[in-house]
């Protein structure tokens, strides 16, 4: 009877480690999901950095596309007091009239200047779109 229960024993604890090797692979890659977060949002630290650099106030956010595309809406001080725009980020290398064109759209939706940000460099034709079509759209690269 004690050898059946020594038995029992030693088949708890087989179970019991290999529930602690599955706990612990499944935490391994939950972390490095997690780190992998933390390095793909290098974007999003530059806009926060930009933001606070020049007192921008955020007031709403929005993730479009995961650590490439952001909305939001925000605030800042002018001369003539509180200003608020509609902004959009984009991390992309080259930026397109239809990029210009949605961010243009988007702002009018919420009846808010335009404010269009990122990394990349506009095409010849964004850049006619800009000047002639879109004169109150506000545009930075960072």
């Amino acid at each position: 009877e004690q050898k059946k229960l020594i038995e029992i024993e030693k088949k708890r604890i087989e179970s019991e480690k290999k529930k602690l090797e599955k706990d612990k692979i499944k935490l391994e890659k939950q972390m490095e999901l997690i780190q992998s977060k933390a390095v793909s949002g290098k974007f999003m630290d530059s806009i926060t950095a930009f933001f606070e650099a020049k007192k921008i106030q955020v007031l709403e956010n929005s993730v479009i596309k995961k650590n490439n595309e952001f909305d939001f809406i925000i605030r800042f001080p002018s001369a003539i007091g509180e200003i608020c725009y509609y902004c959009m980020a984009k991390n992309k290398k080259k930026v397109n009239e239809a990029d210009l064109s949605q961010a243009f759209l988007n702002g009018q939706s919420k009846k808010l200047p335009v404010m269009f940000i990122t990394t990349g460099e506009l095409t010849k034709r964004s850049l006619e779109l800009l000047e002639k079509d879109f004169k109150g759209m506000a545009f930075i690269r960072i």
